[in-house]
């Protein structure tokens, strides 16, 4: 049984069930003293409260439409509520006597870890937001369709379904499509984020994480998320402290993409692209003239976020090849080192 609203909770519990019962709408008759068991679906994203009972009393369809009512059952508890009413105060003391904070979200975690969903769900429930709890993709992908949340924070290696495919599946449903997604996981290689980021993943969590912190990244995630959807599409989007400048160019030049890639940290660069070659490089600041020069200065930038858009890129003269330049890069990096 799912409540209306908070304000639905609070008003059955302190007329009805802190009495000892509850009158449960359902077109479904039931003979008088039929033991009964109910699940209770509270706001506070945890497993249903289980309540057992008996039927005390029936109103039929006839009936019910004279009092402008439903038809339904009168349920009496047959056992103590106490720990209900226990876990209905918490719930309205974390969220300020139901208001929760305008930063409260609703996250959908998918990993197969008890540990690890054990850690997630009560750093997010401390912060007042709404969890919903499961261990496989499969099952991610049902809670996600039946009610969409603000965040999907999935691990990738799960049983039934995988993190690849559920991140592939959300983004081919127009009603899940938009939905903010974080991969928990160890993930080590540009290769396999970048794979991610073209599925649609948005950003990272490593393994092991500190619990303190991640409602507020997870917030700051869904902000940012946000702000960059409502600044249009982009083909691809991320981290550059998880994918590096270099395997980036790379996979443009692999996929002989064409657009524009932005680059935005502690300084914005802009590199254009087409057919996977690169035909210009706008700095933050004048920099080098040559082509080549300016390539090198963005193979440094470490931190940021990235973003290949659409764009039409601008016409040049001339057009390179990230892989000469990569290896120039390395040379460099190398005999600085030796320097050192």
């Amino acid at each position: 049984m799912r409540f209306r609203s908070t304000d639905d909770l609070i008003s059955r519990y302190t007329t009805d069930m802190s009495r000892g019962g509850m009158f449960v709408a359902t077109a479904e008759a039931l003979p008088l003293d039929t033991a009964i068991e109910l699940a209770l679906e509270l706001p506070d994203g945890g497993a249903p409260a289980i309540v057992r009972g008996r039927v005390v009393s029936t109103l039929d369809e006839v009936r019910a439409r004279q009092l402008g009512r439903q038809p339904g059952l009168g349920i009496s508890f047959t056992e103590d509520t106490a720990a209900l009413g226990e876990r209905i105060a918490a719930f309205f003391a974390n969220t300020h006597q139901g208001v929760t904070s305008p930063a409260a979200v609703h996250v959908l975690v998918a990993e197969d870890s008890a540990t690890y969903r054990a850690q997630i769900e009560a750093a997010l429930r401390a912060a007042g937001h709404r969890v919903t709890s499961v261990e496989n993709g499969l099952t991610a992908l049902g809670a996600a369709v039946r009610e969409p949340p603000d965040l999907v924070l999935c691990d990738v290696n799960m049983p039934l379904m995988d993190g690849w495919q559920l991140v592939r599946i959300l983004r081919e449903r127009p009603t899940t499509r938009e939905i903010p997604i974080v991969f928990l996981t160890t993930l080590g290689g540009d290769a396999d984020r970048l794979r991610g980021y073209q599925l649609g993943v948005d950003d990272y969590l490593g393994k092991p994480f500190e619990p303190a912190g991640l409602a507020e990244r997870l917030r700051k995630v869904i902000e940012r998320i946000r702000a960059q959807r409502a600044e249009g599409p982009s083909a691809l989007r991320g981290d550059l402290a998880q994918v590096s400048v270099a395997s980036l160019l790379s996979f443009v030049e692999a996929e002989r993409r064409s657009g524009v890639l932005l680059l935005r940290g502690a300084g914005e660069a802009s590199v254009h692209v087409r057919q996977g070659l690169i035909t210009r490089v706008d700095l933050p600041e004048p920099g080098p003239s040559r082509l080549r020069d300016r390539i090198l200065v963005v193979l440094d930038f470490r931190q940021g976020r990235f973003a290949m858009t659409q764009s039409e890129p601008a016409d040049a003269d001339e057009a390179l090849s990230i892989q000469p330049v990569l290896l120039e890069h390395a040379r460099l990096a190398d005999e600085a080192t030796r320097e050192k």
